[in-house]
This record gives C-alpha cells, structure tokens and sequence, in this order.
C-alpha cells in the first residue's frame, strides 16, 4: 500500500462500502443515494488504485489517483454487475454486497513478495585455467 494510505484510510474504504450495502435498507432519499453512489463509484476503484506504485514522494499522487480510481470503481462495478444480470438474479443489494467484499479484500493487508533479489551467480572461471 501507498504511504498515505495507512490502516485508517483501508478502513474508511471498507466502512464506506459496507455502508453502501446497508444503505440498502433505508427507505428512499437522499442518504440512501449518497451513500450507494459512493459505494458504487469511489471506493471499490480508489481501493485498488492504493494498490498501485506511486513515484516515492509525489506530493500530487492522492490527487491523481481520483481519476482512476473512479474508472476503475465503473469497470469493477460493472464486472460485479454483469454475472448477475446474465443469470437474471441482479439487485442493487447484491451488487452493492459484492462490491463491498471486494473492497474489503482489496484493503486488507497483504505480505509482500520477494524482499531481497537473490545474489548474482558465480562469475565464470578464466578462460585456460585448468581445474582440479
């Protein structure tokens, strides 16, 4: 994760689009859009833009992630949308759910990979030296 996107920001993102899910059941307004607006078009993206590599101390990276992180939150919603539509069991709760998991996941910590490169090989011997 970027270094301005620390614990309390991943979990603001999840907050948010559980929030979104649970928005579900309030009765229709102004809330109830706001809510499953963001849910749908800011965090599931902004989640995964945290995931990329920014250039070390860009002081503009959070502001130029807002861009791909609302078109990524369009194409991951519509990813999250189509299997339901094409076996006729979409809801906005489920997609609002399985938006909210996937975020969820995306924030969650993980270890990384590799740590230190792994030595050079040997050089090779001298040309016309023997070996014993």
């Amino acid at each position: 994760m970027n270094s301005f996107a620390g614990p309390a920001v991943r979990c603001v993102l999840a907050g948010l689009a559980w929030a979104g899910a649970a928005a579900t059941v309030l009765p229709a307004g102004r809330v109830r859009t706001v809510l499953a607006a963001v849910a749908v078009l800011a965090v599931p993206g902004t989640a995964l833009v945290l995931r990329c590599r920014w250039p070390a101390r860009s002081r503009y990276a959070p502001t130029a992630a807002v861009v791909p992180a609302v078109a990524c939150s369009a194409v991951l919603s519509a990813v999250a949308a189509a299997p339901l539509l094409l076996t006729h069991t979409f809801t906005a709760r489920r997609v609002l759910v399985e938006l909210a998991v996937l975020t969820t996941l995306l924030v969650l910590p993980y270890p990384r990979r590799g740590g230190a490169p792994p030595p050079p090989p040997p050089p090779p011997p001298p040309i016309g030296i023997a070996h014993r």
